[in-house]
């Protein structure tokens, strides 16, 4: 990472900080009934005549590091988050895909040992991805005989198809990967979460609470 990347991460956690601190903040106020009369800067103490003043400079610093995190999210480019969740969504599908082709030739009658094949060190390409489904091709399988694009070999096997479900159930284990078992999304969007907080906060003391 060069200089000015290290100038935007450094001031990308400066920032991160500084909108969870008055998120937080926020929140207390406005769910604690807090109410500041006065307060010291210096050692100079200052009488609060409106208690919305601690409310709107609270607001004003919001917004201020809101918008100041949000420029240096954007500026620090790719996060690793779709790249981490393709690359352990692409080997839950290719394992669903394995488990497919050994069902496959298990279930094919081979004399009194067809319940004993073993498949070992499988080749697979994953041909076509797109969101409804994904189509493997067997490029090598060692259980005794290779199949290279031979149509006359019974033991040949065909396309593999992963979609609906098993699909769907790949997708959510590969996004459960990403936001429990890395900081991704608890150090990138974990942030906007919790700075919504006390807008929704206000919100519903405005127009639930009180209708």
């Amino acid at each position: 990472m060069d200089d000015a990347g290290l100038t935007v991460r450094e001031g990308f956690i400066k920032q991160r900080r500084n909108l969870v601190t008055v998120s937080l903040a926020l929140i207390f106020y406005h769910t604690s009934g807090l109410v500041l009369e006065r307060f010291q800067i210096f050692g100079n103490t200052f009488n609060v005549t409106d208690p919305w003043l601690a409310s709107t400079v609270l607001w004003v610093a919001w917004g201020y590091f809101f918008l100041r995190y949000y420029q240096l999210f954007r500026d620090l480019g790719d996060k690793g988050i779709r790249s981490t969740y393709a690359v352990k969504l692409h080997s839950l599908v290719t394992r669903v895909a394995e488990q497919r082709l050994r069902e496959t030739y298990r279930s094919m009658d081979f004399g009194p040992s067809s319940h004993d094949v073993e498949l070992k060190d499988i080749d697979m390409d994953s041909i076509r991805v797109d969101s409804k489904c994904w189509v493997f091709r067997v490029t090598e399988r060692k259980d005794g005989r290779t199949v290279r694009s031979q149509r006359q070999d019974p033991l040949e096997p065909p396309m593999l198809y992963v979609k609906g479900r098993p699909l769907r159930i790949a997708r959510l284990r590969a996004g459960f990967h990403v936001a429990a078992s890395t900081r991704l999304l608890t150090e990138y969007h974990l942030p906007f979460l919790v700075a919504a907080i006390p807008v929704l906060v206000v919100a519903w003391k405005k127009f639930v609470r009180s209708a």
